[in-house]
């Protein structure tokens, strides 16, 4: 096994080790979240956006789904 070969054993073996503190710190920021207060400071941003980037007439979904078909052929 060469060095690169360990170097990447090693950081995927911290990865697995630190993934169960990351979910839960991820779920107690989800937890604590104040929902009400993003929506209000992101409001602005969002009006912006709107106002910048009429909505468009299509989703796309018709083409994805299109696409998906011929590819299943």
């Amino acid at each position: 096994m060469n060095q690169a070969d360990k170097d990447i054993k090693y950081w995927v073996s911290c990865w697995a080790k630190a993934a169960p503190r990351l979910k839960s710190l991820r779920y107690l920021e989800i937890r604590n979240t104040d929902t009400a207060k993003g929506i209000e400071i992101l409001n602005d941003a969002f009006e912006s956006a709107m106002l910048s980037a009429p909505p468009r007439k299509t989703s796309g979904l018709v083409e994805q789904q299109r696409y998906f078909k011929r590819m299943a052929k």
